[in-house]
């Protein structure tokens, strides 16, 4: 059986290079799913940069009060315990950052997954 994507903190999936372009459609995908415009900068080179960018927006949506979401954290298969355990803890912009990250890495899980097995 293969293993799934490790979850590290800040430091980018294994082949993340590989499926990039695709994380990024699925994560405006699915955003857009629940009425919220998000455009991934294509020219962001490091995943640091792409953290910083995906932050930006999600702290100029005011995410963490918006009212889609729960809704959102559906779409993107993101369990609230974890974020209300995890990440709403940390405060101001550590809790923005790693919301970024977990949102990034389960689109790329389902990239991955979608490669893996179709």
């Amino acid at each position: 059986m293969s293993k799934t994507p490790e979850k590290r903190p800040l430091i980018p999936p294994d082949s993340f290079e590989d499926f990039k372009e695709a994380t990024f459609k699925q994560i405006e995908k699915d955003f857009g799913l629940q009425g919220i415009t998000i455009t991934l900068s294509r020219e962001c080179l490091t995943y640091l940069d792409i953290l910083k960018s995906l932050a930006k927006q999600l702290e100029e949506l005011e995410l963490l009060t918006h009212p889609n979401f729960h809704s959102l954290l559906y779409q993107l298969d993101i369990s609230e315990s974890f974020v209300f355990e995890r990440i709403s803890p940390k405060k101001g912009p550590e809790a923005i950052i790693h919301l970024a990250d977990s949102i990034i890495k389960r689109c790329f899980a389902k990239v991955w997954y979608r490669q893996r097995f179709k």
